[in-house]
């Protein structure tokens, strides 16, 4: 390890209107100015929301020295891009000048040598310096601010914090830090990025999934769905612990996500992010929150866009069936349509001969106009089938499916112990929602994660996602059938 990570500092964003971008993070996402640096050369203006900080950096055409503070950017490098990009994690270190001579002396690319900038006004200095990563057009930051006392950071003028005087923005907005990174790369790159931030930063291999295999990452790549995910952390390698910037407290820890396409199920939404990128970054990050249902009302009202799936997400039933004999005769897992009644009885089925009775966790069903031969060993008339799938989850965890449907929240349950849906749910579980992109093209954009005990990405929301959308495009095509007869 070369470089001892103590914290992540702060994002850094790329665009073509740094003013745009900032007022729309203000007004939609309800991030706070903290600092802004304007020159003839450069636009930097920083905002964040609880320990999450974004500096927007605004691309200019003109400039004499890029890595020259005075003149362009500060705390990071000018890029020249066709596209706006998030491509700066700027991390704290212990000591900037050994840490980039170690990494120089690995090989890294180190762009900005270190540099120290002081505080015109007294409150100290940092230091810092700056280092390509492997991954397309992304740079680490490494910054140094123990001798350091004052606002954001020297060369940044103190902006008012307006958002922090309303006394109910923060419990109708609980964002808190960054909860994760997620670099979109190209096929067959995974091990590869893996490595060097194993051996440059000390990161280590989360595991996504218990049943996640050491060198191929978690794996979907069937029934359409080719994508590898694999995960990796830093924070338990530091010795140093982490803090949030602002307070004196102890910050969650951020992973950082690799998303691989894998070729044999068709394009995805990496391909299409590596094609408008022009090549690897990152692809959005996670906004980790306290209450996602109210944040997302929030910031919907503000006029935040929200990704929502398809209806079917939230009405997904199956069934697994307690009895194998029953299990025979009927075609499970299908999805119910079902209209209840006043005693709490689902007196309505596609299966006419059906008639469901919710008993806890568990149903009970009878045929209404036949008993099965394959049950004539049977002592009743009721087999025995567990409720599972997506609408299951959500009841499980006591939220509506209505209230997530509205804004577009998925859920995911954590099943590590388990290793498949059809056991009872863990009790631990994340809420989560995507926004449409933040710039022009679909380059970035940013999502919200709540967790209740779980530690995952929500991969069991793919395969859902994937199973409403076909159910989805199936009634469609039945549909379009039945108006054809």
């Amino acid at each position: 390890m070369a470089a001892r990570v103590s914290r992540l500092h702060h994002v850094s964003l790329h665009v073509s209107n740094a003013v745009q971008v900032a007022r729309t993070l203000a007004s939609r996402f309800q991030f706070a100015a903290v600092g802004a640096r304007v020159t003839a050369e450069s636009r930097q203006l920083a905002l964040r929301k609880g320990a999450a900080v974004f500096v927007v950096n605004e691309r200019r055409e003109d400039g004499r020295d890029l890595h020259d503070f005075r003149n362009g950017y500060l705390y990071d490098v000018r890029p020249r891009y066709a596209v706006d990009s998030a491509c700066n994690v700027c991390f704290e270190v212990e000591d900037v000048a050994d840490s980039c001579a170690r990494l120089r002396d690995r090989g890294c690319d180190v762009i900005v040598p270190p540099t120290e900038v002081g505080d015109p006004d007294g409150g100290g200095s940092v230091t810092y310096s700056i280092v390509k990563s492997i991954v397309g057009n992304v740079c680490h930051t490494l910054l140094d601010r123990s001798r350091y006392e004052g606002g954001f950071l020297p060369g940044f003028r103190r902006v008012e914090d307006v958002t922090d005087s309303d006394p109910d923005a923060g419990s109708r907005c609980p964002v808190t830090h960054f909860d994760h990174v997620t670099f979109a790369c190209p096929r067959r790159s995974t091990g590869e990025v893996m490595r060097w931030y194993e051996e440059n930063f000390g990161f280590q291999r989360f595991f996504i999934s218990s049943n996640e295999d050491v060198e191929e990452g978690y794996v979907l790549n069937q029934d359409g769905i080719g994508l590898r995910l694999t995960a990796m952390e830093y924070w338990k390698c530091s010795e140093a612990g982490l803090n949030i910037p602002f307070k004196h407290q102890t910050e969650p820890d951020c992973k950082f996500v690799v998303a691989e396409s894998l070729p044999e199920q068709g394009r995805n939404q990496v391909d299409s992010f590596l094609q408008q990128h022009g090549g690897p970054g990152i692809q959005h990050i996670g906004l980790f929150t306290k209450n996602i249902v109210s944040t997302a009302q929030t910031m919907a009202k503000d006029g935040v866009e929200f990704v929502c799936p398809p209806p079917a997400y939230y009405t997904e039933v199956r069934f697994t069936m307690c009895d194998s004999n029953l299990a025979s005769y009927l075609n499970f897992p299908f999805h119910l349509k079902w209209c209840q009644s006043g005693n709490g009885k689902f007196s309505y089925a596609n299966f006419s001969f059906i008639r469901v009775e919710v008993i806890g966790v568990a149903l009970r069903f009878q045929p209404l106009y036949l008993r099965p031969p394959v049950l004539s060993g049977v002592s009743e008339p009721y087999g025995r089938v567990r409720m599972v799938g997506k609408q299951h989850e959500i009841l499980e965890a006591g939220h509506d499916p209505e209230e997530l449907k509205q804004h577009g929240i998925l859920l995911d349950t954590d099943l590590r112990d388990h290793g498949d849906r059809s056991g009872p749910p863990s009790g631990r579980y994340l809420l989560q929602v995507f926004t449409k992109p933040i710039f022009s093209k679909d380059t970035f954009f940013l999502e919200l994660i709540e967790r209740r005990g779980a530690t995952g990405f929500g991969e069991g929301n793919i395969r859902a996602l994937w199973r409403s959308i076909q159910f989805h495009m199936d009634s469609e095509e039945r549909e379009h059938r039945l108006d054809s007869d």
